[in-house]
C-alpha cells in the first residue's frame, strides 16, 4: 500500500514540474487593446489588430490576418497609428498569404511573424492611440 501511495505522489510531482517551469518562463503581457476587427477586404481577407506590451519591450501593435479566400494572395496595406496629440506614424505591410490560412503575431512567436509586429513610437500612449488600416492592393 505504501509503495502505491509513494508511486502516486511521485507521478503527481513529476507532472507538476512542466507547469511550474512554464509559469516561471512565460512572458508577462500587458494589453492596451484586445483583438479589434479592422477591415475585411473585398477579396475575403480579414485584418485584426491588438496593442500589447510583451515583457519589458516597447508596446507593439500585433496584426492577425486571415485569408478566407480559395486562392493565395499578396496583401499590401498601411497601418496608420495616431496619437491623441495629432501625431501619426505610418508603417507599410506586405504579406503573401496562402488560401484559407491565418497569420498571427504573438509575443513569443518566431521571426516569421516579425512583419506583423509594429513598435509603437515613443511618446505615444498605447491605450489612447487610434489605428487605421488602409488597403493598398491585393495581388492574386
Amino acid at each position: 500500500m505504501k509503495l502505491n501511495t509513494l508511486f502516486f505522489i511521485g507521478i503527481l510531482f513529476i507532472s507538476a514540474i512542466p507547469k511550474y517551469v512554464s509559469a516561471q518562463t512565460s512572458i508577462k503581457e500587458t494589453y492596451f487593446k484586445h483583438w479589434t476587427r479592422s477591415i475585411e477586404t473585398k477579396d475575403h481577407v480579414d485584418i485584426n489588430y491588438r496593442i500589447i506590451q510583451c515583457g519589458m519591450s516597447s508596446p507593439q501593435l500585433h496584426l492577425q490576418i486571415y485569408n478566407e479566400s480559395k486562392i493565395d494572395q499578396t496583401l499590401k496595406f498601411q497601418v496608420i497609428i495616431s496619437a491623441e496629440n495629432g501625431q501619426s506614424f505610418t508603417s507599410e505591410v506586405s504579406i503573401d498569404t496562402k488560401k484559407a490560412s491565418s497569420y498571427v503575431a504573438w509575443c513569443d512567436s518566431d521571426s516569421s511573424t516579425d512583419k506583423l509586429k509594429i513598435t509603437i513610437p515613443e511618446g505615444y500612449k498605447p491605450a489612447d492611440v487610434s489605428v487605421k488600416i488602409a488597403l493598398l492592393n491585393t495581388i492574386k
